[in-house]
């Protein structure tokens, strides 16, 4: 067997009917090392991905977690998504509305191909949570990391994301009300010790869930975009600015 004999180096089993998210948990939880990133069977990372994210950590002490761009493409090659830089940058102070401007103002689950701190995600008892068909826990438990640490993003570390119709996320469907939500405002009362940011945290929470419920209703009303997706986006950072 290919690397049998690095001690580095381990395999492990599971069933075939452990779903995503509880495999996801198995690894990081046999996991030993002081960072950890996952790769989706999907996805492509260069060479120096891993290592160039580790040293931003390394830079970084206060990060919890560091990721870079993600190329995405369609099954024959096709650019697919094209996602402008992340709402934040280095020099500033990182707070519950930097975890919001991730979440409703773009999209955090790119992060999910980032480099993390494992043994501080162990600490916080953050293991990523089962939704409704296991659909959008990585977004879930992205904002519940981005409360507990800053991310760092590094542009010049890319990797590529294959869209295909076998792909996991294409069978999910629309959560159900008020569940991401919940369990969003859990990680707050979990991880922001502050009432002065928990609170009116618990309040966009709940005011970015209706939000995009009552924008899917117009649009699905209307037969037609009547507001799209980034224009709402582009809102939400323009508020939690």
């Amino acid at each position: 067997m290919l690397f049998a004999d690095d001690s580095r180096i381990r395999f492990i089993t599971a069933r075939d009917e452990v779903g995503w998210v509880a495999n996801y948990n198995l690894l990081l939880a046999e996991g030993s090392g002081e960072y950890f990133i996952w790769m989706p069977h999907d996805d492509s990372y260069p060479p120096g991905y891993v290592g160039a994210l580790v040293e931003c950590l390394e830079a970084r002490p206060d990060a919890i977690l560091a990721f870079g761009p993600c190329d995405t493409k369609t099954h024959d090659g096709t650019p697919y998504k094209i996602w402008p830089d992340p709402p934040f940058s280095s020099n500033q102070k990182w707070t519950a509305r930097a975890a919001l401007r991730m979440f409703y103002g773009w999209n955090i689950g790119v992060a999910m191909r980032g480099a993390f701190r494992r043994r501080r995600i162990i600490e916080a008892d953050l293991w990523l949570p089962h939704t409704t068909g296991d659909a959008y826990a990585d977004v879930c438990w992205l904002f519940g990391v981005a409360l507990v640490g800053r991310f760092e993003f590094v542009p010049e570390t890319r990797c590529l994301k294959r869209f295909y119709a076998g792909s996991t996320h294409t069978a999910w469907k629309g959560p159900k009300a008020g569940e991401l939500p919940r369990l969003m405002v859990r990680y707050l009362g979990a991880y922001v010790p502050s009432t002065r940011q928990r609170i009116p945290a618990m309040a966009w929470v709940w005011f970015g869930a209706v939000a995009n419920r009552a924008v899917l209703l117009v649009n699905q009303l209307a037969r037609r975009e009547m507001v799209s997706e980034e224009a709402l986006r582009r809102a939400f950072c323009w508020a939690l600015r």
